[in-house]
């Protein structure tokens, strides 16, 4: 009875605080605050004084990176091997202190008056009370390590981390092509599926899929299966099925491609690809690379067999929490609560307005309305209201991306969380870039969608010249406006100065809300991008008024920022920026 007591009180306290936890999460998210700036992060020193069992919790439940080997956790490992699993799962600051990832001593207020009692895992979501807590047999720190050893026991338990697949990938041959098969090392096999497409009766390759689990495949290195009188195929480059995978981690399931290590060249409008082995001969024969063929910048400097690659075809599981988007939720932070309004899509295509001051909880109106769907290109809208002036801004959360140069699959864009990784929880792929525009951990931007007006009489179209340093001028086109509203594209390779290019042609106009584009094609793949220029503004009246600079900070026209325009601050220390539209296809 005293034991069911105790329980009793310790499941009530944990609830309690837990609740002003979540209560303190949603304001921050509703905010834009940091959780670092209400809770404190807890120093490596700190977190090597925690008893064995507080550190198998945090171990355990927050997944914490650990060699690959180690999948079973016994209080004896834990003795042995705490402090330096802790020590590789840690953040330095300028200063050279160390803190634990994701860990946090909740504030004293939070607490109800006591202070470094109780710690919040960010990664696990779970609270726990510092102080070990003896029920029965029973020694714990929260509430889900109690109900997890009363169902489970109290011995070693497997790491939620899974089992770590060994296999190393090797070179094989299909048909006259060899090249190295998926490198599956360091992939878990809980988490992992391997995708099967069919093949049709010609040869063909078919859409239709035939998920399967890793240890399937792992047990006999069958590339090929037969289901249902048909013949499903992993992958034979050959017919240009590349190998795809699925990782089902934290809720998001996420599509991996891989791309066996491989040389280029281009040839006109061609792309010539040879796979290699890890000398950088032909992965078929053996031989030198012909003259002409370069290794691929993502091989150039290491022995990699080859690249996954995120197909960012991010699809939620299940989602009853705030922070499980596959991007970050609109900052609203810094925006007037009584004069926003949220912009929820209508299914004939208008739009709902509703004011942020009569939104309590800004997650839980995101699930239950279609204010956004990045998925299927619905971009989160809001409408400022100042000085009888209206002003809508576009929301583009954080991400990375990838500019194809040679032969690889069409999506380049992945959205990642403020430590740069993506949502499957795995590391960035090499190749890819944080956009400059996210500098300063920002989860997101908000891209003005401006009514332009002139600033007295001043050139609005005196914006900087659209920047194309970086982009391969074989596979970049600019795009010129036609008066019927179509385009007509021209090779960046055939224009010798860009800056005349940019006179004598309709590229852009802004005073006539004509914004520059190109579009970048690499083997079929598309993709096109909106050049932002360097501005300040201003809400006047009834319009927004722009005045454009250069990287400086200083107008374009000369003279100096008046006191009454606001910088964008995506533009520090840049002419402009290029936004990605997304929409990223494939030609036939």
């Amino acid at each position: 009875m005293i034991t069911k007591a105790v329980e009793a009180a310790f499941r009530t306290e944990m609830a309690e605080i837990k609740e002003k936890v979540d209560l303190q999460l949603i304001n921050d998210e509703m905010y834009g605050e940091e959780l670092g700036e209400k809770f404190e992060k807890v120093k490596l020193e700190d977190a090597k004084k925690f008893d064995n069992y507080l550190k198998l919790e945090l171990i355990f439940w927050g997944d914490y990176d650990m060699s690959n080997e180690i999948t079973i956790l016994t209080n004896d490992f834990i003795k042995a091997n705490a402090e330096e699993i802790l020590g590789e799962n840690t953040i330095t600051s300028d200063d050279g202190t160390k803190y634990i990832k994701n860990l946090y001593f909740i504030d004293k207020q939070t607490a109800g008056g006591k202070e470094k009692q109780y710690l919040y895992d960010a990664i696990a979501e779970h609270v726990y009370k510092v102080p070990l807590t003896t029920l029965g047999k029973y020694k714990v720190h929260s509430v889900e390590e109690l109900d997890f050893q009363r169902e489970n026991g109290t011995d070693g338990r497997k790491s939620l981390r899974g089992t770590v697949i060994t296999q190393e990938s090797a070179l094989t041959t299909v048909g006259n092509t060899a090249y190295y098969e998926p490198d599956l090392k360091g992939f878990i096999e809980e988490k992992t599926s391997i995708v099967y497409y069919k093949i049709n009766s010609d040869g063909t390759v078919n859409n239709e899929e035939d998920i399967v689990p890793v240890t399937t495949y792992l047990g006999t290195k069958q590339r090929t299966e037969q289901k249902n009188n048909s013949e499903y195929d992993f992958y034979d480059y050959e017919k240009k099925l590349w190998a795809n995978i699925k990782v089902s981690s934290s809720g998001v399931d996420t599509y991996w491609t891989w791309i066996p290590r491989y040389a280029y060249k281009i040839e006109g409008t061609e792309t010539k690809v040879i796979y290699i082995d890890t000398s950088n001969k032909q992965a078929l024969n053996g031989e030198a690379l012909p003259d002409g063929y370069i290794v691929h910048s993502a091989f150039t400097e290491n022995d990699k067999k080859g690249i996954w690659v995120s197909k960012y075809e991010v699809e939620m599981v299940q989602s009853n929490k705030v922070d499980e988007f596959p991007h970050y939720l609109p900052d609203l932070s810094g925006f007037d609560r009584e004069n926003t309004y949220i912009e929820v899509y209508n299914d004939d295509g208008s739009f709902t307005e509703t004011k942020l001051a009569d939104i309590n909880n800004i997650g839980a109106f995101a699930k239950n309305n279609r204010w956004f769907d990045y998925k299927n290109q619905i971009w989160a809208n809001i409408k400022t209201k100042a000085y009888d002036a209206e002003c809508w801004w576009v929301w583009i959360p954080r991400y990375a991306y990838r500019i194809p140069n040679t032969s690889e699959p069409v999506t380049q864009i992945i959205f990642v969380d403020k430590q740069d990784r993506p949502l499957s929880g795995e590391e960035l792929p090499d190749g890819y870039i944080i956009h400059p525009a996210f500098e300063g951990g920002k989860k997101g931007i908000w891209v003005s969608k401006y009514e332009i007006t002139k600033e007295s009489d001043k050139p609005l179209n005196n914006a900087n010249v659209p920047d194309l340093s970086g982009y391969n001028p074989d596979t970049t086109w600019i795009e010129v406006y036609k008066d019927d509203g179509t385009f007509e594209e021209v090779k960046l390779s055939t224009i010798n100065n860009i800056e005349e290019f940019a006179k004598n042609n309709r590229w852009y106009d802004y005073s006539k809300q004509i914004w520059a584009n190109i579009k970048t094609k690499v083997d079929g793949a598309e993709c096109w991008w909106v050049w932002i220029p360097s501005y300040a503004y201003y809400l006047y009246d009834n319009d927004t008024r722009i005045i454009f600079l250069d990287e400086n900070g200083n107008p374009k026209e000369g003279g100096t920022l008046p006191s009454h325009y606001t910088r964008h601050p995506v533009f520090e220390g840049k002419k402009g920026i290029w936004a990605s539209k997304y929409e990223i296809g494939q030609d036939n």
